[in-house]
C-alpha cells in the first residue's frame, strides 16, 4: 500500500510506493498526492521512498509525469528520493527525470539521509 502525507510543522511531503508501481497505483498515488498539497505552502520538500518498489510500468509514466508537473505547480523546493543503488526503478526514474527536466531530484539511500539532507538545507 502506498503513502501520502505532509508533515506542515517542517512544510515537507512523503510519499511511500511499495510494490509494483503501475497505471492503477500511479492514478491512486496522483489523487492521493493532490489531496495533500491542496494547502501545503510553496517551497515544501518532498521525500519519496522508493525502496520497496519492485518495478515502475512505462504505461504509469504519463500519470508520474502529471505527478511532477503538480510538484513542478505548486512550487516544490527540494526532491529526494530514497533508492536502492543499483536498482531498476532508480534507472527508470533517473531517465524520466532527464527527459521531464521540472526540477532535479537528489538520490540517497536512506529516509534518514534524506531528512538530514533537508534539515541541513533549512
Amino acid at each position: 500500500m502506498s503513502n501520502v502525507r505532509v508533515d506542515h510543522e517542517k512544510n515537507r511531503l512523503y510519499i511511500t510506493l511499495k510494490g509494483v508501481f503501475n497505471l492503477p497505483v500511479a492514478k491512486e498515488v496522483k489523487g492521493l498526492l493532490e489531496d495533500e498539497i491542496a494547502d501545503i505552502p510553496a517551497g515544501f520538500d518532498v521525500i519519496t521512498d522508493l525502496t520497496r518498489v519492485e518495478i515502475g510500468y512505462l504505461c504509469a509514466l504519463p500519470i508520474f509525469k502529471e505527478m511532477v508537473e503538480v510538484l513542478a505547480d505548486k512550487e516544490v523546493g527540494t526532491v529526494v528520493r530514497v533508492v536502492d543503488k543499483g536498482s531498476t526503478i532508480l534507472q527508470q526514474l533517473t531517465n524520466a527525470a532527464a527527459q521531464l527536466g521540472y526540477y532535479q531530484p537528489q538520490y540517497v539511500s536512506t529516509v534518514d539521509e534524506a531528512e538530514k539532507l533537508l534539515d541541513s538545507q533549512s
